[in-house]
């Protein structure tokens, strides 16, 4: 297997992987206002969506490294943006058709910005913190143990997403009370998710290295996610 620092976006499946990890982004969007009751809890709908990016992009980080997967995030940021903002400029337009379902985009769609601002803030911190613990510690585990990396760094984003993606989502909407109970049992619920998919990443990682013969170790990379470095495609 060739192991390099220097990791181009030339393969077969990295395209895939990052396709599916903006479309785990925007679904969590949709349905980010969609409260599920389970059991004497309220839950957010994306909880069951949004582990997926962390799933993801664990797995783009893993094989293809930092730098790519930094472009991943920012990239998906923008395809957010244009998602929230093109549905908000479309329902402006004058409507023909029933007023139930003019009504119901009346609704929802306004809160797409909202969503918006809450991953403009909570994905840039979770995120990239997320990626950077599984590439980081790859380095200091000499590639050893990626479902433990994955498990962990997705535990310390998770975190840091719940907290603050529920005081922006629901601040003024729910009592304070509420939000914490959201915010633990959202928690929860994505770490139940996260240990059921990671076997399944590991498969995919161990696919991914050998049909890619690829193996991206980050030891002189600038984890700073603004720096300016663009991987070539």
């Amino acid at each position: 297997m060739h192991v390099t620092t220097n990791v181009r976006m030339r393969y077969k499946y990295c395209v895939f992987f990052c396709c599916m990890y903006v479309t785990a982004l925007i679904g969590s969007v949709v349905m980010g206002y969609r409260m599920i009751a389970i059991g004497p809890t309220l839950e957010t709908g994306s909880i069951f969506i949004f582990p997926f990016t962390y799933f993801f992009g664990d797995i783009v980080a893993e094989v293809y490294g930092y730098k790519v997967a930094k472009n991943l995030i920012w990239t998906s940021l923008v395809c957010e943006a244009v998602f929230a903002i093109t549905a908000n400029l479309v329902d402006l337009l004058p409507y023909h058709g029933s007023p139930f379902h003019q009504a119901a985009y009346a609704q929802l769609v306004p809160l797409f910005m909202r969503v918006l601002l809450v991953n403009v803030v909570s994905t840039l911190i979770s995120e990239f913190l997320n990626v950077y613990c599984v590439t980081k510690w790859k380095i200091l585990l000499s590639g050893r143990f990626y479902w433990l990396r994955s498990l962990g760094a997705a535990a310390i984003g998770a975190f840091v997403y719940s907290i603050s993606a529920t005081i922006i989502s629901f601040a003024g909407i729910l009592t304070v009370t509420q939000m914490v109970k959201l915010m633990l049992s959202c928690y929860l619920i994505k770490e139940v998710i996260f240990v059921l998919i990671t076997p399944v990443g590991v498969l995919i990682v161990l696919f991914l290295k050998k049909a890619e013969r690829v193996d991206a170790y980050d030891y002189h990379t600038n984890f700073n996610p603004f720096a300016r470095e663009i991987s070539e495609a």
